[in-house]
């Protein structure tokens, strides 16, 4: 089974926030604004007002994400998106939204027809230690370090891949391997 992060490894939420934070006169934006360049508490507005405005799911497909899922899907694999997927701030109203909205728009990208998306309640590697999967691409480098001391479901243990972002090259975890530049590079390292 893999598992399959959503922002930042499946949509470009980088180039929605941009966007979004030029059009209402948000401070610039830079790669690292959804979290790291306002902390976590400075972001939580405008992610909600991101969601209440219908933006959030405005972000494109990162390149070769569906071409990679596809190769996934013919060999046979079973494949799930895992997201947090709510609110900063706990606001239960922003989070049906964006959950309804990712749902809408992974209709319309056409990615539900690869498997299902799971709104992890919490921490993921909480789910994948529950749940159970052999592959995970996530973009958050402590994750990945946890999710690869679980055991596998068909033996070893998970094979957490860190896809390379401008918001994981510092801090806990930075030195995290093995790091893939997008989801596209898994199918040659993974497939045989």
């Amino acid at each position: 089974m893999l598992m399959v992060d959503l922002d930042h490894v499946t949509y470009d939420l980088d180039r929605a926030v941009e966007k979004f934070c030029r059009r209402f006169g948000y401070p610039e934006a830079d790669t690292n604004v959804w979290c790291y360049g306002f902390g976590e508490k400075g972001f939580a507005p405008i992610y909600n007002h991101m969601i209440r405005d219908g933006q959030m799911m405005t972000m494109g497909l990162i390149p070769g994400v569906v071409e990679a899922l596809e190769l996934f899907h013919r060999a046979g694999w079973q494949i799930n998106f895992l997201t947090a997927r709510k609110a900063i701030d706990g606001d239960e109203e922003c989070t049906r939204i964006i959950q309804a909205e990712t749902r809408k728009a992974m209709e319309r990208d056409g990615l539900l027809k690869f498997g299902e998306v799971i709104f992890s309640p919490g921490n993921k590697s909480d789910y994948i230690r529950k749940h159970g999967c052999d592959i995970i691409i996530d973009d958050h480098p402590g994750t990945c370090f946890d999710c690869s001391k679980i055991p596998a479901i068909h033996g070893g243990m998970v094979r957490a891949f860190l896809r390379d972002c401008p918001h994981n090259k510092e801090g806990e975890y930075s030195d995290y391997q093995p790091r893939v530049a997008c989801l596209s590079e898994l199918p040659s390292l993974v497939l045989l």
